[in-house]
């Protein structure tokens, strides 16, 4: 099985070691998109790699999952540039209400993590197990 990689950050350490050392020469991965915060750097990476797709935008490169050839052999993120989470987070949140998507993270999800942060207090506090 081949993975279809698309990197988030591809600048620096990426692009000198991450691309071209490891997704590159294996046989088990195929890299199909990059992106960047600086546009000139995502298309110079693209071009590098063979032409491949470019984005500056993360929600974007993660839409190459859907494009690429179906969910379970779709691409496999992964970051390797510092991202600023709160820019990233209200980059997706004006994308989603601008393109209609459902956000990755919604208020269940918030919902869920709030409960197991509860219930690490209550087995810390009890020295019981809680359950979720």
């Amino acid at each position: 099985m081949t993975l279809n990689w698309a990197v988030i950050g591809c600048g620096g350490i990426a692009d000198r070691r991450t691309i071209p050392e490891g997704i590159i020469p294996s046989s088990k991965c195929n890299l199909v998109a990059v992106m960047d915060s600086d546009p000139a750097r995502a298309a110079a990476v693209a071009a590098k790699y063979g032409g491949i797709r470019h984005y500056i935008k993360t929600y974007a490169a993660l839409q190459e999952r859907s494009k690429a050839s179906g969910f379970q052999t779709g691409v496999q993120p992964v970051q390797v540039e510092a991202v600023n989470p709160y820019r990233a987070e209200v980059e997706h949140f004006a994308d989603c209400i601008e393109h209609g998507y459902e956000p990755i993270n919604n208020g269940e999800h918030a919902l869920h993590d709030l409960k197991l942060v509860l219930a690490a207090y209550e087995a810390a506090k009890t020295g019981r197990v809680v359950d979720v």
